[in-house]
């Protein structure tokens, strides 16, 4: 897969970042009204942060909706910067993992809920979602696609259906972008909604769970698990970043979205198989 770090498309809002270019993976703006469009957003931007948080910059908490009931959401435990930590020093970059009970995960919708204390550490909020590549042959025909596409790159706009993942939903113009941000001055956080695997026509919880992919057969080896194709080397994690109004990167939680076999807490083996579902089950009324 082709390398796609491109400018920042920055809101013109915000003029005094429009100067910069090549600063990582392209993002696009979500809308001034953060009710509208993907997110959901709350509070005002009325904090500071210099040397130090005395809660979290960035928590990250991952909410549960089985299909049946949508508004019943279930919150998990959050992902968090350590208090007391600055930009810049070992605890500012934290890796963390959600799991979540394989059934449950195929049949509900995701919800992340993204939020800080710092709006000058914090100005700007990314989150590129999870992704991965499916495919780069001329007749892919996944479950979630009517009909075969041209993944070869001969057709240009490639087909989104010729990637797989969160990002294909939550960014309105991926691929051409791969991730969003909020501005903190405007709300202090915000939620964005993934809907659940079954929903659509997904074979398997490679939709949403980013741990698949490497404990199958590696990141590094391309694969086809339960009919969900994967391209070596083409997968984006889920990335939340706290920038500040140069940029430049404070804080950043690289989350793992865990299909989860057995119970909450185990650790699938390198030789773990997702078991098989299908993708054609409607809940029925």
């Amino acid at each position: 897969m082709q390398s796609r770090n491109k400018p920042i498309f920055i809101a013109a809002l915000f003029l005094p970042l429009l100067a910069l270019v090549g600063c990582g993976s392209q993002v696009t703006a979500k809308a001034v009204n953060l009710t509208t469009g993907i997110g959901t957003g709350t509070g005002t931007g009325t904090g500071t942060g210099t040397g130090g948080s005395t809660t979290s910059p960035i928590t990250v908490t991952v909410g549960t909706a089985w299909e049946t009931d949508l508004s019943d959401v279930t919150a998990l435990q959050p992902c968090t910067i350590p208090t007391g930590s600055i930009p810049g020093d070992v605890n500012s970059s934290q890796l963390c993992t959600v799991y979540i009970p394989e059934g449950q995960l195929y049949f509900s919708q995701l919800n992340f809920t993204v939020a800080t204390d710092s709006v000058n550490d914090c100005a700007i909020m990314v989150f590129e979602p999870y992704y991965y590549r499916a495919s780069t042959s001329v007749g892919f025909f996944p479950a979630y696609e009517t009909t075969a596409i041209d993944c070869s790159g001969a057709t240009v706009p490639i087909p989104t259906g010729c990637w797989n993942g969160a990002a294909t939903t939550i960014v309105p113009s991926f691929p051409t972008d791969t991730g969003v941000y909020y501005l903190s001055q405007l709300a202090l956080s915000t939620t964005y909604t993934l809907p659940s695997a079954n929903s659509k026509h997904e074979e398997s919880n490679t939709w949403s769970a980013n741990n698949l992919a490497a404990t199958l057969t590696g990141r590094g080896a391309s694969h086809s698990p339960v009919g969900d194709g994967y391209i070596a080397n083409s997968m984006q994690d889920y990335i939340f970043q706290c920038r500040d109004a140069y940029n430049q990167v404070h804080y950043q939680i690289t989350l793992t979205i865990s299909d989860d076999p057995i119970l909450a807490g185990f650790n699938p083996p390198p030789t773990y198989v997702p078991s098989p579902v299908r993708a054609a089950w409607y809940l029925f009324p």
